[in-house]
């Protein structure tokens, strides 16, 4: 813990996982007199400020990923449909291909949309305390998560599809070394 002024900045860190840490820097008021709610504010706001933005660009960067996975795999059928139909080797290589690059990208993206609930939390955690004078303001950025129709969150569906789609690289891959 760091106390400058009427400053206090506690460092925290949450941990998701055993290998996965993200640092959170947490701004609190000491002192009630005006002066120091005026630049406390304007800390928050800034780091407000910031949270949005990062949470933006994580949110953009996971979507890049799947639409790269969808890319590569697309790519990696296509070629599969290229090798005549009695190369069973070059079959089971495009399927090992297939499985190996949908695991890295299940990973890779679960990691992504995990880092984004942690950006999204720090940015609610900004915002409770800027809104905490105002307790008639609702939270703009805290709206829970939103289920569809079968009550599936968009991560979830997405991790379900790259599932299938490694099981259909790996069923691909088991049939070449049947033959």
């Amino acid at each position: 813990m760091l106390q400058d002024g009427n400053l206090k900045v506690n460092e925290s860190v949450i941990r998701e996982g055993e290998n996965e840490t993200d640092e959170i820097i947490d701004v609190e008021i000491v002192n009630e007199d005006k002066e120091s709610k005026t630049h406390c504010d304007i800390v928050l706001i800034e780091q407000y400020k910031l949270a949005i933005d990062l949470y933006k660009h994580e949110d953009s960067l996971t979507w890049s990923k799947v639409h790269y996975f969808l890319i590569v795999t697309g790519v990696i059928f296509a070629l599969g449909n290229w090798i005549p139909v009695c190369d069973y080797t070059m079959r089971a290589i495009t399927g090992a291909a297939g499985f190996v690059i949908s695991l890295l990208f299940f990973i890779t993206i679960s990691n992504g949309f995990k880092y984004l609930l942690v950006r999204k939390q720090v940015a609610t955690n900004i915002e409770k305390k800027l809104l905490r004078k105002e307790p008639k303001q609702n939270l703009i950025f805290d709206k829970g998560t939103i289920e569809g129709k079968f009550g599936l969150t968009t991560r979830t569906a997405v991790k379900i599809f790259i599932v299938l789609v490694a099981i259909a690289w790996g069923i691909t891959f088991s049939l070449a070394l049947l033959q």
